[in-house]
């Protein structure tokens, strides 16, 4: 009974609009209504404002069928009648335009003054309107809408000439409106008197329930007993020609529109078949409704308007508090009970607004509030890896868009990896801990992180003593191809996954992290072909790498900038040999701690690596006679370290040895302004003069050093600061 009461006042209030436009007043009032018109439309406001008080009250306790069927007369008289107004103005414009009086009858003063700004003013939009026929299918949509007579304007034909006007009969228009409008009022005074009735004997109660963080959405169907129950879920995937009023509702949902209302309502009001609904389940299925509102309530009500009944269903749709003082049983409890209990429910969550949480510099206790998962709209959380890791129940966070790290704790409720499942907003970078607590494939699916299409950076932690046989886990955590950098640490003696060493999903991988694994083979590197660091480490089984050996092909490294090799007890040699041009693009190699390895093609060729810019070695102790160091200018940071002990450090601007036997090259070293040489007696002194940036030397235990070039054909005017400490020159100890 309510929607019928809503459509009739909205369908009434659109006539009353139309009669109260002074063209369309004039010709009524001129039409064969006569002196009767101003009564008439009395009639209707009198009907009107019945019709808006009843929608005050609640009528479903005792529905009339009689008021229904008379609304629903009355609803189909206003649907002509409006029609009918609409035709008339068109006419009367049409008059303007042209300057006649067809419609108008003897032309007025107004209608006289004004015709010339309304035709300037409607021919621009008619311009407008034509150039913008093919835009979009939302405009071809509007123009459907503004035109509702079909009729064709000038300018729009495919030849481009003038169309003939439509036919306007004077008589017939006149008999038709007077007809619709005295039927009209003929139905408001039998309506007016049910009203009266039903006014007088219903008491009106309501409970304000504040439900600005719930989006509560409502269907009513005009002119239909009875309706198919509709649910959420879309039925048509696409929504056609609405994409700006859909955008313009979202915005007014989301955008301030409504903060200052307790209780808004946005109706959606049309003929059935217009697509209310699939346009309502667009709009409830939105990322950015479904992401806004803290609890979003579908109900389809259609003409059985049971109060007590659509409250049960907003209840049963709403979160429980555990600390909820109106506990109350759905089926059983009375309106009263249930109001209380939805009032409560929804207090609860008045916090989920928010959506930022900065606790960078957090110092106190790593320890969160048990419910801090409650706060649902909560998008960032700026703080350390400890507070993002200790978060219970983060599953229900599900806007939260960052969680540097999660620990898989079986033993503590809140912390199973189908936590994250339900973070499909998921970004950044995230590392997954205690993963050897993990059982099979089925329970690490549940992270769904294949679904995480914003996560860019991913590191999977299992503990270091897992040692697992035919362990899938790590299938079962197929990560999105979207992902950028991706670690794996420790996973024992499990497998290569199939998304990795196989056909590689991972296609734009930029970074690969390797540690702990025990793999017979390395993926098929030519599959990434925008991999920039590669990172192995404390890997068993891996003696060769290099083309032909653990994946590796010669074009498995066309833009790879930084490769790190440590910890590797078993690995041999990196081969290249004299086809070092496999990396055209590397900036930066680090080998360390591995104390069988003897040979790298940076040792056997050093002229390709002409972009190489740091170079870092340590505990390698076979890996001796380097290239003269630096090989180029380019080199800018190079260490040597044998024995946890620095036999060479060179910066850009300063130059460390002690003990170093292999070449060095000086004319590479222009902007070295210090130098410290300790226990060597191979470098010439000539080669020192001709370094200008050159300003203090400190030398130390260097026997020998310059005894075949001290005479005064050596000067280093550059030096200013000089010390000798144990330097023997001639058997002469300084």
């Amino acid at each position: 009974m309510e929607a019928a009461v809503g459509a009739a006042n909205w369908l009434l209030g659109k006539v009353l609009t139309k009669l109260s436009d002074d063209l369309v007043a004039a010709f009524v009032a001129s039409s064969e209504l006569g002196r009767n018109f101003h009564s008439i439309k009395c009639q209707l406001l009198h009907t009107q404002g019945l019709l808006h008080a009843a929608q005050a009250r609640d009528m479903s306790t005792n529905p009339d069928p009689g008021l229904y069927g008379l609304l629903a007369e009355l609803s189909k008289k206003t649907d002509d009648a409006e029609d009918l107004l609409d035709e008339v103005h068109y006419f009367m414009i049409q008059d303007m335009l042209d300057g006649t009086s067809e419609a108008t009858g003897q032309e007025s003063e107004v209608i006289r003054d004004g015709r010339h700004a309304i035709r300037h003013t409607l021919g621009n939009c008619l311009r407008c309107f034509s150039s913008c026929l093919t835009s979009t299918k939302d405009d071809d949509y509007a123009a459907k809408s503004s035109n509702p007579h079909n009729a064709a304007m000038p300018g729009s034909g495919n030849d481009g000439l003038p169309v003939d006007k439509l036919p306007f009969n004077r008589v017939d228009i006149s008999n038709r409106i007077k007809s619709v409008i005295e039927e009209m009022s003929s139905i408001c005074g039998f309506v007016s008197d049910l009203l009266k009735i039903a006014n007088q004997s219903s008491v009106a109660t309501s409970t304000a329930i504040p439900l600005r963080p719930c989006l509560v959405l409502k269907f009513y169907t005009k002119q239909c007993l009875k309706r198919p129950t509709t649910g959420s879920t879309v039925t048509h995937d696409r929504l056609c020609g609405r994409s700006v009023i859909f955008e313009r509702t979202v915005k007014a949902l989301i955008g301030g529109t409504y903060h200052d209302e307790i209780l808004s309502v946005m109706p959606f009001v049309g003929p059935g078949g217009i697509g209310k609904t699939t346009f309502a389940q667009h709009l409830y299925n939105d990322e950015r409704i479904e992401g806004y509102f803290t609890v979003r309530v579908w109900l389809c009500v259609s003409t059985d308007f049971d109060v007590h009944k659509l409250t049960r269903q907003i209840h049963s749709c709403l979160p429980a508090n555990v600390k909820e003082e109106h506990k109350c049983k759905n089926e059983t409890a009375s309106l009263d009970q249930l109001q209380k209990s939805i009032t409560q429910r929804l207090k609860s969550q008045r916090f989920y607004h928010l959506k930022f949480l900065d606790l960078k510099y957090w110092h106190g206790s790593e320890k969160l509030p048990k419910d801090i998962s409650r706060l649902v709209n909560l998008r960032h959380f700026h703080s350390s890896k400890e507070l993002h890791s200790n978060i219970p129940e983060v599953g229900k966070m599900k806007c939260l868009q960052e969680l540097k790290e999660f620990y898989v704790k079986k033993e503590s409720v809140g912390f199973e990896l189908r936590e994250l499942g339900e973070l499909r907003e998921l970004g950044g970078e995230l590392s997954i801990h205690n993963l050897e607590t993990v059982r099979s494939k089925g329970e690490a699916s549940d992270a769904k992180l294949k679904s995480k299409r914003n996560l860019k950076e991913l590191t999977l932690v299992w503990g270091k003593k897992h040692q697992a046989m035919d362990d899938d886990v790590l299938d079962g955590l197929h990560p999105n191809h979207n992902l950028r950098m991706l670690g794996i640490k420790n996973p024992g003696v499990a497998p290569c996954p199939s998304w990795l060493c196989g056909d590689i999903s991972t296609k734009r991988l930029e970074a690969l992290h390797l540690e702990g694994v025990s793999w017979g083979t390395l993926p098929p590197f030519e599959q990434l072909p925008h991999l920039t660091e590669l990172i192995l480490k404390n890997n068993t089984g891996m003696h060769m790498f290099g083309p032909g050996f653990g994946g590796v092909t010669e074009r498995s490294f066309m833009c790879l900038k930084k490769i790190v090799i440590e910890d590797m007890p078993e690995f041999v040699e990196w081969v290249g040999g004299s086809n070092s041009y496999l990396f055209p693009r590397l900036e930066s190699i680090t080998l360390g701690d591995c104390p069988f390895l003897c040979s790298f093609p940076f040792l056997e060729c050093s002229d390709p690596f002409t972009n190489l810019c740091r170079l870092i070695i340590y505990n390698c102790p076979k890996l001796s006679q380097f290239p003269p160091m630096p090989h180029s200018s380019t080199l800018t940071n190079a260490v040597v370290f044998e024995n946890n002990r620095p036999k060479l450090i060179y910066t850009e601007t300063e130059l460390s040895i002690d003990g170093y036997t292999s070449a060095l090259a000086f004319h590479n070293m222009e902007k070295v302004g210090v130098m410290n040489i300790k226990g060597v007696s191979h470098i010439p002194l000539s080669d020192l003069q001709k370094l200008n940036s050159l300003h203090r030397i400190h030398l130390e235990s260097c026997n020998d050093l310059f005894s075949a070039e001290m005479d005064d054909s050596v000067v280093l005017r550059s030096v200013k600061d000089l010390h000798l400490e144990g330097l023997s020159i001639t058997g002469e100890l300084f």
